[in-house]
């Protein structure tokens, strides 16, 4: 069963060499064209919210009380793009179900995505939702073996009800 839409909170870590900066990030998913993205520091100040749909992007931080608004582009063929990248990951990882997982109580594959030429490239681990094929965890390797990223999905919940004005 594939979702119509979800609200989760996302944990986002960046690293960089010795240093980690960490995000909370709040997502809203309303199909078929609607998200928003609320990115936050640990203590729960928002840096950033982010609302689209088809038409139009609205980007508000309020540190700086500044607004963005952009006009979305609509992509002519995304299928083939889709197909086009898959086909270009194919050539030059190998991707394969490695083993299971539970993230936020749901059960997922565990995904191993490496390169093919070893250290030219970075490698990928994610754990995919078995049920609704989203990816809740997702880590990056730099192509010398260092996790660069990592985000996991904590308090999903799949097709909620959302506000008139969310």
């Amino acid at each position: 069963m594939l979702f119509r839409s979800y609200k989760a909170s996302e944990i986002v870590t960046l690293f960089s060499g010795e240093k980690q900066e960490l995000f909370i990030y709040k997502i809203g998913q309303q199909k078929p064209d609607k998200l928003r993205i609320e990115k936050q520091t640990l203590d729960g100040k928002i840096k950033k919210i982010m609302v689209h749909d088809n038409k139009l992007q609205v980007e508000y931080y309020p540190d700086e009380n500044l607004v963005i608004k952009r006009r979305r582009i609509k992509k002519k063929d995304s299928t083939k793009q889709v197909y086009d990248h898959l086909l270009l990951v194919k050539k030059n990882y190998d991707v394969s179900i490695v083993g299971n997982a539970d993230i936020s109580n749901r059960k997922c594959d565990l995904i191993s995505i490496t390169p093919k030429e070893a250290g030219s490239r970075p490698r990928f681990r994610a754990c995919m939702d078995k049920e609704m094929l989203l990816p809740l965890k997702r880590e990056t390797y730099s192509s010398n073996g260092n996790i660069t990223y990592m985000s996991t999905f904590t308090d999903i919940s799949f097709n909620p009800s959302f506000d008139k004005d969310y």
